[in-house]
């Protein structure tokens, strides 16, 4: 039963990884190794992919809306 459960749970991991990968290596090749780590990690951060010049470029990200503006 374990080996069963271990097989199974091996074929779905690498199914996502082959469904994910071809997300990711889109942004791996065009992007410098230091912004696709980046991304890759908020990608498994926030379970989402954002586009290349999504990850960290907004200084706003999580503060709330300014009153005065």
């Amino acid at each position: 039963m374990t080996t069963t459960i271990v097989v199974v749970q091996t074929i779905i991991g690498l199914l996502g990884f082959w469904v994910a990968g071809a997300q990711v290596k889109s942004i791996i090749k065009g992007s410098t190794m230091r912004n696709a780590l980046g991304a890759i990690w908020s990608m498994l951060l926030h379970g989402e992919v954002q586009g290349h010049g999504e990850v960290g470029n907004d200084p706003n990200e999580g503060r709330p809306p300014r009153k005065d503006a």
